[in-house]
């Protein structure tokens, strides 16, 4: 009924450091120093500046007693962490203090520049080097009203070019404006740039108004902003308007699908007018949209070019005419004959056809209601969409377009900027000339020697 014993041995192991010594400058013995390990007893170095100590295996710190005479410099082993049987060593070095030397930073470029020091002491800073770059950054912009200002109401111009040349003209790079319209050129050296765009077709620059390009002068760490550019679509109104020619046209309820508006050529139609209809006007480049007025009537001024005229038909109607779905014009591409009464009204008035030189039309668009087919009131029976394309499927009939007849207008012309609000659409076209007309202008007959044409 003994109970068991059990004898367990511990055996101090401790680690061990090997503190020297180096002194520098004087022929000062080694033991004239001395250290502390971990804050405890002042231990003397030995004569020849060696000494082996045994310490508790964990962290340590070996810090000699301050001497004012030396500067003291410490090895990597001077502190860390010691493990049971682990020797370390730890060099301490110190450098006399000539009482002629001053110590500090000796460059005049450093943060802490001693003008006293005598010697460098190798602890000279610096300030961060700042950046010897800038950069340029603007918009591209539709200046639709052409007043050269970024307005609120104007959108940006996305994926345009912008290019970035040197002081002499020489390009250096290129970029396209973002979806915001915004470009920017970065990391440039401190130098003179010019900034230029590319102008896209059917497109005119605005801003800036002089040699349409801007000089910039780059700075380091800076950015240069608002380098912009300002765009206005031709055709698109503004301060400065290039010479233009009216494009007009109809929309009216083609009830009976015989693509001629019964009594209008009497004024007094028996079909109904279709106001408040869309119509579109594109060369290709350039877009623009109006509406029918009261009267079913549209106009449009453009530049001189080839345009195709559409429709966007309304749910619950279909297009009786033109067969082909669309009217192309090209303009100026004719020569107008003038009435009588024109002629004498243009020898009088030279003058009338000085901003829109020509006017032409009628373009117009027939429809019919698509609910049921049967021909007349209350459906389509020649429509466009049933007709693949333009061939009448019903009794071998034939469709053809309404052959547009330019007109001048002379002193009828109203000038409607296109692009302002309801442009495009008027009043009711100009009425034609009558018997009436040449009864009141009989007088002038003998001051007409030939037939006189406008050419444009």
């Amino acid at each position: 009924n003994n109970p068991g014993r059990c004898n367990a041995e511990n055996q101090f192991k401790p680690g061990s450091v090997q503190v020297s010594k180096v002194v520098v400058g004087t022929s000062t013995n080694p033991d004239a120093f001395s250290f502390t390990i971990n804050g405890g007893s002042v231990v003397s170095f030995e004569s020849d500046g060696s000494n082996d100590v045994d310490i508790p295996a964990g962290d340590y710190e070996i810090v000699e007693v301050a001497d004012a005479a030396y500067t003291t410099t410490y090895s990597a082993g001077c502190s860390g962490t010691v493990a049971n049987n682990e020797n370390v060593s730890c060099a301490i070095i110190n450098t006399y203090i000539d009482p002629g030397i001053v110590l500090g930073c000796t460059d005049p470029l450093a943060n802490n520049y001693n003008a006293l020091a005598t010697q460098d002491d190798g602890l000279c800073t610096y300030p961060v080097a700042s950046s010897t770059t800038g950069s340029i950054t603007g918009i591209v912009w539709n200046d639709a009203n052409g007043n050269g200002l970024n307005d609120n109401n104007e959108s940006v111009l996305p994926g345009w070019a912008v290019v970035l040349q040197n002081a002499t003209g020489t390009v250096l790079t290129s970029t396209t404006t973002n979806a915001q319209g915004e470009y920017t050129f970065g990391d440039l050296d401190v130098a003179d740039y010019i900034v230029c765009e590319t102008l896209q077709s059917g497109w005119s620059q605005i801003f800036p108004v002089l040699d349409g390009c801007h000089t910039v002068t780059v700075i380091a760490d800076s950015v240069v902003s608002d380098v912009n550019f300002g765009n206005q679509q031709n055709g698109g109104g503004g301060s400065s308007d290039p010479d233009t020619y009216r494009i007009e046209g109809y929309v009216w309820h083609d009830d009976n699908e015989n693509t001629q508006w019964d009594g209008f050529e009497n004024e007094d139609p028996t079909e109904e007018e279709q106001s408040g209809w869309t119509v579109e006007i594109t060369n290709g480049s350039s877009t623009f949209s109006t509406q029918t007025d009261e009267s079913g009537y549209y106009s449009f001024e453009v530049e001189a070019g080839t345009w195709t005229i559409t429709e966007v038909v309304q749910d619950g109607w279909a297009l009786i005419t033109p067969v082909t779905g669309s009217h192309v014009v090209t303009v100026p591409d004719v020569t107008l004959t003038l009435s009588f009464s024109e002629k004498v009204m243009a020898f009088l008035v030279p003058t009338a056809h000085a901003a829109v030189l020509g006017t032409y039309g009628p373009f117009d668009f027939g429809n019919n209601e698509s609910e049921t087919t049967g021909g007349g009131s209350g459906g389509c029976f020649n429509c466009i969409s049933s007709r693949g394309g333009g061939s009448p499927s019903s009794g071998g009939d034939s469709f053809p377009d309404v052959t547009a007849v330019p007109q001048v207008l002379g002193d009828q012309v109203t000038i409607v900027p296109v692009g302002a609000p309801n442009a495009g659409a008027g009043g009711t076209a100009p009425i034609a000339t009558t018997f009436f007309d040449l009864i009141l202008l009989t007088g002038s007959i003998l001051v007409l020697l030939s037939v006189r044409r406008y050419t444009i």
